[in-house]
């Protein structure tokens, strides 16, 4: 006998018809209202008036809305994010279930491999592993992105991504290039083993862990990464051949970033596009949930372990293209290789060693240090032996041979990056104001016999900046040496702070600065209300000996005269800010 539904139906009614609705009822085993109610739907010439109708209520009032279902949709397909990712990072007011099911409806799901449970295992073991013990280090091809390859090609984009990834927090520290190269691997490991240490991380309990590619070996001469961070004081091993998930840590990123950044944006140009990889890293680095690490993201597992290191996640991809000037050699035109290290290089790894000293040394070097008041009152504050001489002397030499009056963009110098981060600048700001500042540009100033020149009586009135951006307030804009440089509103300005870190000796004779103090209080200042200033107050003459430092808002009035004498007056002046920019302005990170 047939057991389909919609036959039955048929049978019921027309037994019913012919022998009566009792009869139907004891022969098929239902009710007499079941027949009835068939009776009544059957429709002559019209099988299909007897299939089943949905039993589910006409109205459920905890349906989602089609206009969050759209939502839903939308966001799925632009971030790809899971159902409970979604709900989390968007605070959807409805279930990660019901989320799930919606994008089962559209379609949207995506073939998922089951993850073993040693994997999860391992995670409870790598929890347990002590911060900034480990960092995996890989690189990236990115030329093999469908989405981003058009782009690419057509502005020039990096093809590489160099990526450093701390295993119990899972911070990632990254640089892009357009090749792969023994020296920018090298340059990273040394650029990201200086921000560490001078963010408080032992680097003698670190190892770098990399796999066995070409960019990570050392050549004849045993020069490469390995023997850089153990010159750093850190530790170096290659994962055994066929060992491919000893890096999933780093893997993983590769894949969520290529999820997330680069099948998604678009780019405009080339510094459209580190404006957008430096928001996504910060956003991966300060705010991201990991879902891998309890629905924490770097910085909360930080604050939770270290609070003291959480200052390191604030980290700038590299552009390692731009740095070739900082690392080979003047002339040097041929080959892929490591450039044996130049004077300067050798330098720098010695300015490294003695700066770090000097941070952890950083109060003790400070010694006539001026009340909070003067700052606030005169716009400026002398700290005459604020650097020791072995600290002067390796400064020095980072900058020799120059015979240029002045160098712009050299907060990505090494020698300068570490005295810019470093606590014994934080620890000197601190004495003057409890805000927390931020190195945001620095140049190098020096006065001698070949370069000399004078500086007429003018405000600090402009920011170096990543890219221009039309924003309220912020104009006129300039261009100098190819970095875009705007006026910012008063209300800015007011809230920086610069050091001067004098390498000589500074008087009248080889231009030292001079001040009219209290400029500072009377905002954006034009010609004839200077001329007005210079005639009603006194100007003060800024000596300081070598190695002292000067703190000035920059909106202080200032000049300083040709130099009259033999001797050089070297300054490398650093800007610091305590606020970020406004709506999609960046400080340029040189």
């Amino acid at each position: 006998m047939r057991t389909d539904r919609h036959w039955l139906h048929q049978k019921v009614v027309s037994h019913a018809r012919e022998h009566g609705i009792k009869a139907a009822a004891r022969e098929f085993g239902c009710s007499r209202n079941t027949v009835r109610k068939w009776i009544r739907r059957a429709i002559p010439g019209k099988p299909s008036s007897l299939t089943e109708k949905s039993r589910a209520p006409k109205r459920c009032p905890h349906k989602t809305s089609a206009g969050l279902e759209g939502q839903i949709v939308k966001l799925r397909k632009r971030t790809g994010f899971g159902a409970e990712r979604l709900v989390r990072e968007f605070d959807l007011k409805v279930s990660h279930n019901a989320v799930a099911r919606i994008i089962r409806q559209h379609r949207l799901t995506r073939p998922r491999k089951k993850k073993p449970a040693t994997k999860k295992q391992l995670r409870t073991v790598k929890r347990a592993w002590k911060l900034f013990g480990q960092i995996s280090a890989d690189t990236k091809y990115l030329q093999d992105i469908p989405c981003y390859w058009p782009q690419m090609m057509r502005l020039n984009l990096p093809r590489f991504q160099y990526t450093a990834r701390e295993i119990v927090s899972g911070a990632c520290f990254t640089a892009y290039a357009d090749e792969l190269s023994k020296s920018y691997a090298v340059f990273l490991a040394e650029q990201l083993s200086a921000h560490l240490a001078l963010h408080g991380v032992d680097l003698h309990g670190l190892v770098w862990q990399t796999d066995n590619g070409c960019e990570f070996q050392e050549n004849k001469e045993e020069r490469g990464l390995p023997s850089t961070v153990r010159a750093l004081g850190s530790d170096h091993r290659f994962i055994p051949p066929k060992r491919y998930t000893w890096q999933s840590d780093v893997e993983t990123v590769h894949r969520l970033v290529e999820d997330e950044f680069f099948d998604l944006e678009q780019f405009r140009d080339r510094d459209d596009f580190f404006a957008k990889v430096s928001t996504y890293w910060s956003y991966f680095n300060l705010l991201r949930p990991n879902r891998g690490k309890e629905w924490q993201c770097p910085l909360d597992i930080l604050q939770n372990q270290a609070p003291a290191l959480a200052g390191a996640l604030h980290w700038q991809p590299l552009n390692l293209s731009l740095r070739h000037h900082a690392y080979l050699p003047n002339g040097y035109q041929r080959g892929h290789d490591l450039p044996r290290y130049p004077s300067t290089r050798k330098t720098q790894r010695r300015a490294y060693v003695a700066l770090r000293r000097a941070r952890q040394e950083g109060p003790n070097l400070l010694s006539g240090v001026v009340p909070i008041s003067e700052l606030d009152e005169h716009g400026f504050a002398l700290v005459p032996h604020a650097l020791t001489a072995e600290n002067i002397q390796q400064l020095a030499a980072a900058f020799e041979p120059t015979h240029r009056p002045g160098v712009r963009a050299i907060l990505d110098n090494p020698a300068v990056s570490l005295l810019a981060h470093s606590k014994l600048l934080t620890n000197l700001l601190q004495q003057f104001t409890a805000q927390r500042f931020f190195p945001v540009r620095a140049i190098f100033f020096e006065k001698s016999r070949d370069t000399n020149w004078a500086v007429t009586w003018h405000q600090d009135m402009t920011l170096a900046l990543r890219e221009r951006i039309e924003v309220d307030g912020y104009g006129p804009w300039s261009v100098k040496d190819g970095i875009p440089h705007v006026q910012p509103p008063i209300s800015v300005l007011e809230k920086m702070l610069t050091t001067r870190i004098h390498l000589d000796d500074t008087d009248a004779e080889n231009g030292a600065l001079r001040v009219v103090p209290g400029s500072h209080r009377f905002g954006r200042l034009a010609p004839p209300q200077i001329e007005n200033l210079r005639k009603t107050q006194n100007e003060v003459l800024c000596s300081l000996p070598a190695g002292g430092a000067m703190l000035m808002r920059p909106l202080l009035l200032h000049a300083s005269s040709k130099s009259n004498s033999q001797r050089r007056r070297r300054v490398i002046h650093i800007e610091y800010a305590c606020e970020p920019l406004p709506d999609g302005l960046s400080w340029n990170p040189a």
